[in-house]
């Protein structure tokens, strides 16, 4: 379990999804969550009315909220490196990542609290046999499953998700070292996995499966199998690969919205 005095990061990335964001922090009073949690939404440049409906609703939220927005689109994985980056300048020991798309329910990661704080890692999976997604294509599904087996092989490691919308990290300020140089998309999760792998963390996965949403996937699929082929390919030069700078962006900056506390 973790410790009473530890301090845990809630980080939330949004794109143009606001309504359902605000009905995924709404959730959080109603559960069991890590000691000393405070809640930072990061907007990567939304282009609707999400900004407005998330600052007009932490006004009146009881739990400690910050609003952020990235002052580029830095990519859902640009976003994920300012949460690393706030959660180690503001001195936090642990880091929820949990998208705010609404996709996966916070309830499966309080599931899994005897294992909190146990491991480096404590990472969603939407392929575990306890796992029913409802809103997953079949070919998705199945191209995951095969390049979940693939990863395994190549990292000798049993890999049974490579980016979940639920993850927990212990944070440590020498992460940052690698963590900046992965990608700034939706590949992020998988350099960041084989950095952290070979780094010798400890983790383990924990059942997280898809909600239905009427959102629509802003996944390309043929263009994201041709990335994920690439990565497999890199790894076969290791060494080149974990220390190659695959970011777009020098910097990743933001700007306060609104706050609560």
């Amino acid at each position: 379990m973790l410790e009473k005095n530890s301090k845990t990061l809630i980080a939330i990335p949004m794109f143009n999804c606001g309504s359902y964001t605000k009905e995924v922090i709404g959730e959080f009073t109603s559960i069991e969550l890590p000691p000393n949690s405070d809640i930072l939404i990061i907007d990567n440049r939304s282009s609707d009315n999400s900004v407005e409906i998330l600052s007009e609703f932490i006004g009146s939220f009881s739990m400690n909220t910050k609003l952020i927005q990235n002052v580029k689109n830095y990519g859902l994985g640009g976003s994920t490196k300012i949460a690393f980056q706030y959660a180690i300048e503001n001195s936090y020991d642990y880091m929820l990542l949990h998208h705010g798309s609404g996709k996966a329910d916070i309830n499966n990661f309080v599931s899994a609290k005897e294992d909190w704080g146990k491991y480096d890692l404590l990472l969603g999976s939407r392929f575990m046999k306890e796992s029913k997604n409802e809103n997953y294509s079949g070919l998705q599904y199945m191209g995951n499953v095969v390049f979940n087996f693939i990863f395994s092989t190549i990292l000798n490691k049993k890999i049974l998700d490579l980016g979940a919308s639920t993850n927990f990290y212990k944070v440590n300020k020498s992460d940052l070292d690698y963590i900046y140089l992965c990608s700034d998309g939706l590949t992020f999760n998988y350099y960041l996995l084989i950095h952290q792998l070979n780094k010798g963390l400890t983790y383990k996965y924990f059942s997280s499966p898809l909600k239905v949403t009427n959102q629509k996937s802003s996944l390309n699929l043929t263009k994201h199998l041709f990335e994920m082929v690439s990565i497999v390919l890199q790894y076969l030069n290791r060494k080149k690969l974990l220390k190659n700078n695959f970011s777009i962006f020098d910097e990743y900056e933001y700007k306060t919205i609104n706050q609560n506390f």
